[in-house]
């Protein structure tokens, strides 16, 4: 009798640890749900989060500087978790502490960069002279024919170089990554506005525009490398020409090989397959778009009402179907910037930093003034007259 009574006691003992469990999973799961919600729709306590748990709100006062001579003229980029600054015909390489762990003297006075992944490359602009580096090590460098007007790289290092000289409105070089020529594209009638090369180094994509007649003519041209270098008949594997009127804006080739040109009224994705898809914009209050990202596009729809009423949506669009993602910020934007999996917003002394989710990763204020940003995936640096602070993302 008395073991069974041990029995019972026991079994009721587990009943009830069990209960109690499943009331605490329970209680859990609606707690997390609730603070999702209230994360998701409540801006104040999304605020409160941001800053007291999540350590999102920031401010530079108490992060890695890299100091600057304000008399000189400095451009900077980021890459990877590299830094670089131009200045004095060198680029000075400093790490994500603000050490520096190279320097490279270049015959450049005024660059455009480029970067993609670990690689960066830089040229005069409307000079002759290029550079790539990959990390803090210089690899190689080269001069070309006519006027530098813009410069690409892609993941593998490849280089596209665009120039124009007497004779053609642009010219469009491609080498790979040891600096060898790979070809030469000339256009007499059109003029290139963004140039790329595909992820797996087949292909060169060209934006043209011709403003030779009433209206703008954009086009788009896809070449296939390999059948260039082998003078094939069949080098352009894709061309299109938009309604006249749109223009084109900017193109990028994004994860799967797609490239995802932008338009000033519409998205077009082309797939690995050459097959093309269109997303139309809504021009109404649309200040900023882009497709510099790594898989989708980014548009930015800003509402003023009234002197002290201020509000800019971001609009995420993936090109995997049609995910969408928004971002409110109660603020109106100086400048907006996209860059891989990343998306800035500059509102004068905050700068908020969004993931292609729509999620917050850091919002960053300062005490004066920001003269420009630039940032990858892993790593930003807001630069002021006199110093650049680094921001860890």
């Amino acid at each position: 009798m008395e073991e069974e009574k041990k029995e019972f006691n026991l079994k009721r003992e587990i009943a009830i640890r069990k209960k109690v469990i499943v009331a605490i999973l329970i209680v859990c799961i609606l707690s997390i749900s609730a603070i999702g919600l209230l994360y998701n729709y409540n801006d104040e306590f999304r605020e409160m989060i941001n800053k007291n748990i999540l350590k999102k709100s920031i401010s530079t006062e108490n992060v890695p500087t890299i100091d600057l001579d304000a008399k000189k003229s400095n451009q900077m980029c980021v890459y990877g978790r590299n830094i670089a600054i131009l200045n004095d015909k060198k680029i000075r390489i400093y790490n994500s502490y603000g050490e520096k762990v190279s320097e490279i003297e270049v015959d450049i006075n005024n660059a455009i960069f480029s970067a993609s992944s670990k690689y960066l490359a830089i040229a005069e602009y409307e000079g002759k002279n290029f550079y790539m580096l990959l990390d803090d090590t210089y690899l190689w460098s080269g001069t070309i024919e006519g006027e530098i007007k813009q410069i690409h790289v892609n993941p593998n290092g490849y280089i596209a170089l665009v120039t124009t000289d007497a004779t053609y409105k642009s010219i469009v070089t491609v080498f790979n990554q040891e600096g060898g020529e790979l070809i030469k594209k000339y256009l007499s009638t059109t003029r290139v506005m963004d140039v790329g090369i595909s992820k797996d180094n087949k292909y060169l994509a060209l934006a043209e525009i011709d403003t030779s007649g009433t209206l703008i003519q954009s086009n788009i041209e896809v070449i296939s490398i390999e059948n260039t270098i082998n003078n094939s008949d069949k080098s352009v594997v894709f061309s299109y020409s938009a309604n006249k009127g749109a223009l084109v804006t900017e193109i990028k080739y994004q994860d799967k090989n797609k490239l995802v040109c932008m338009y000033d009224d519409h998205v077009q994705v082309i797939n690995e397959n050459f097959e093309s898809f269109d997303t139309t914009l809504q021009n109404n209050n649309i200040t900023y778009a882009s497709v510099n990202l790594n898989s989708g596009f980014v548009y930015v729809k800003e509402d003023v009402n009234g002197l002290f009423k201020s509000k800019l949506t971001l609009h995420i669009q993936s090109n995997q179907g049609n995910k969408s993602n928004q971002y409110e910020i109660q603020e109106v934007a100086k400048e907006i910037y996209a860059c891989e999996n990343v998306i800035a917003v500059n509102v004068g002394l905050d700068t908020y930093f969004i993931n292609d989710n729509g999620w917050l990763m850091k919002k960053v204020s300062s005490s004066q003034e920001i003269a420009n940003i630039s940032f990858s995936n892993n790593l930003a640096v807001i630069a002021f007259k006199d110093r650049l602070e680094i921001i860890d993302l």
